[in-house]
């Protein structure tokens, strides 16, 4: 069966313009799926009340409905995970329940740090340092209420103490 997509229109339904629904088409992109659009205006909370949302994005997914682009995006990695990632790296779901979801992964990343007044980055003056970075993650999401979540991410890098602590120094 088709996806369909609730998505924020204003006059001209032919440009959503939620950026909250972008996440949600540019995730069915790099998943390399598509949905039908279903314009959907402020006034219209009747049209999404049977999947428990007052507001968009809302994929319909044959006898399924997810609400929230995070949540969103999830529900593709874990209904379609046979395409391409979402979230890249190594590493997924350490625990998920209707409650807790608890992520690890790790992968390579790249920092670029500007400053205002150029610092002493190993004994030389910059106003901006870049570096590539091992990086090792926990995410987790915690669902408190049925209307009432708390979503929290820490990435650790590979940057040495004595190098951070040259970054933040006078």
């Amino acid at each position: 069966m088709a996806l369909k997509l609730f998505e924020l229109v204003g006059t001209d339904e032919a440009r959503p313009f939620s950026p909250f629904c972008w996440r949600t088409r540019m995730a069915l992109a790099h998943k390399g799926l598509s949905a039908e659009s279903i314009p959907w205006c402020f006034t219209e909370k009747a049209a999404i009340a049977p999947h428990n949302s007052e507001k968009v994005p809302v994929l319909i997914d044959g006898e399924s409905s997810v609400a929230d682009s995070w949540a969103i995006a999830n529900y593709l990695e874990d209904r379609y995970p046979d395409r391409r990632s979402l979230f890249g790296g190594a590493g997924r779901h350490v625990v998920k329940t209707d409650t807790l979801t608890f992520d690890l992964s790790a992968g390579l990343g790249y920092t670029e740090d500007r400053y205002f007044n150029a610092a002493d980055v190993n004994g030389e003056f910059r106003t901006r340092y870049g570096r590539a970075e091992v990086l090792l993650a926990e995410e987790s999401t915690h669902k408190w209420t049925p209307t009432t979540s708390f979503h929290q991410k820490l990435v650790c890098t590979s940057l040495k103490h004595k190098e951070r602590r040259k970054l933040f120094q006078g």
